[in-house]
Parts: structure tokens; sequence; C-alpha cells
């Protein structure tokens, strides 16, 4: 499913986080399409690379989770 095109209101959001609005992932999307990053017209703030961290390092976890789920199914 393309989440650009997912309405805010039916984004489930993170106690600490807002939703970004359409206008910006459409933005950021297209950004992106043509080889923008955010760092090119900013430095990140410590409180994004804090969060963008955090994030990795969940994201990882789940990862590693779904993998030892995957490899213990197959297995029986």
């Amino acid at each position: 499913m393309n989440t650009a095109l997912v309405a805010t209101g039916a984004v489930p959001s993170r106690p600490g986080t807002r939703p970004s609005t359409l206008a910006e992932r459409l933005v950021l999307r297209a950004g992106l399409a043509f080889g923008w990053s955010r760092t090119t017209r900013h430095s990140l703030s410590r409180e994004e690379l804090v969060v963008l961290h955090e994030r990795r390092r969940e994201a990882e976890h789940l990862r590693e989770a779904n993998f030892r789920d995957v490899t213990f199914a197959r297995l029986f």
C-alpha cells in the first residue's frame, strides 16, 4: 500500500510523535525521486537524530524478531 496517499487520520500515531501531513509526505517522496535529501536543505537537529536512531534500533529489533519467528516456524 502506498502510505503517501493515506489520510492523516487513518494513520495511527505513537505518543510523542506527530503524524506528517499528506503534503509533507508527497514533497518528501518527490524529493527522494529527484535524489534530494533532508540534509541537503538543513542539517538534522539533535532531537531528530535521536528519534531517527531510536527508530532504526526498533526496526533492527523487529527484523531480528521476525527472522527468529520465521526460522522457528520453518523448522517445524
